[in-house]
């Protein structure tokens, strides 16, 4: 009897004896194949030969399971990474043949696109120079035997993890801008690009990192409020390192507020001469807005805002001795400028 796999002998199955009517074979099959299995009678010198209807036969390779591992998921650039797949057949026996190919967004990765494998496993080593993300697979191509199969996708963020090191800055309202200053520093090597500095929503401006990764911006006089300001600092990434966001504060002083007063007339007669007081509070960058009070003698003898220019008019009541009568005027400290006063001197005559 001959047995046949789709018109094509079997192995060891090409000519078996027939005993009491029937003839058996066991084959084991090398490749994968798929086709009718026919057993053919050649027959004798009184009996004839005959031939069995196909029967659908299939024979399939072997089916595994690849697995990976990845020694690091978000290397910075230049790091090596080592990539380990793991090619298991049926009851999780080792693959000990064939070949693993590494990808990275269906791309070979290089020198990891034929790896063999060796006691189930197949290993390559790699490191990206650029910042991105790869979604990496290990696929085992199999053997003659052995189906391929494919990993899971692995995904890799390559990018180093700058850092930020933010100096707390000083300036005075109208007088001295606040000067940013800083650095950025990357992983294995210089972080280039700019930081943007924010004051809540608002933008107060752009550095560009110098050779070292550090950073100045000096603001203008009248950018910040005084007070201690929080300000955050944005590095936006370069090719090799990834962008991250620090915190840092700006202190800034009120603006120097300064009262000058003229005294009209300085030489008053008593009882008749009423003396008007003539003042102007200014500061740097701002008009002063707050109470002026002025002091005759020691005495707060009036309470007065100042206008839209930073002055005040005062008309004191005569006088009702003579002498010299010291007469100071003091301006509150505002939200924006701090306290300043002044003192003059008039002399009442009879």
């Amino acid at each position: 009897m001959a047995f046949t796999l789709g018109g094509s002998p079997i192995s060891g199955c090409a000519s078996v004896p027939v005993t009491a009517g029937a003839a058996t074979c066991t084959a084991t099959f090398a490749a994968e194949a798929s086709g009718d299995v026919v057993a053919t009678y050649a027959g004798t010198d009184v009996l004839q030969g005959a031939e069995s209807a196909g029967s659908a036969f299939t024979v399939a390779k072997l089916a595994t399971t690849t697995s990976l591992e990845v020694s690091e998921t978000e290397p910075f650039t230049g790091q090596v990474v080592l990539l380990l797949a793991h090619v298991l057949g049926p009851d999780k026996a080792r693959a000990t043949a064939g070949t693993v190919a590494f990808t990275a967004g269906g791309t070979p990765i290089a020198g990891c696109g034929s790896v063999a494998v060796s006691d189930g496993y197949a290993s390559c080593t790699t490191a990206w120079g650029a910042r991105a993300t790869y979604s990496v697979v290990a696929t085992y191509g199999g053997t003659a035997q052995q189906a391929g199969s494919a990993s899971a996708a692995s995904s890799i963020t390559v990018g180093s993890l700058a850092t930020i090191e933010p100096q707390a800055a000083t300036g005075t309202y109208g007088l001295t801008g606040a000067t940013i200053t800083g650095r950025v520093v990357g992983q294995g090597r210089a972080a280039t690009g700019s930081v943007t500095i924010k004051s809540g929503a608002t933008v107060l401006g752009t550095a560009t990192l110098n050779g070292n990764g550090r950073y100045t911006l000096t603001l203008g006089k009248t950018a910040l409020e005084p007070g201690t300001r929080a300000l955050t600092v944005t590095y936006g990434g370069d090719q090799h390192h990834g962008p991250v966001t620090d915190d840092t504060t700006a202190t800034i002083a009120k603006a120097k507020g300064t009262v000058a007063v003229t005294l009209t007339p300085t030489n008053p007669k008593v009882k008749t001469q009423r003396v008007t007081a003539s003042i102007t509070v200014s500061a740097p960058g701002t008009v002063p807005q707050g109470d002026v009070r002025v002091y005759v003698n020691g005495k707060v003898l009036h309470l007065v805002k100042t206008d839209a220019n930073g002055k005040a008019t005062v008309l004191l009541a005569a006088f009702n001795t003579t002498g010299a009568k010291t007469i100071r005027v003091t301006f509150s400290p505002s939200v924006r400028v701090s306290g300043a006063e002044v003192t003059k001197t008039v002399t009442a005559r009879s």
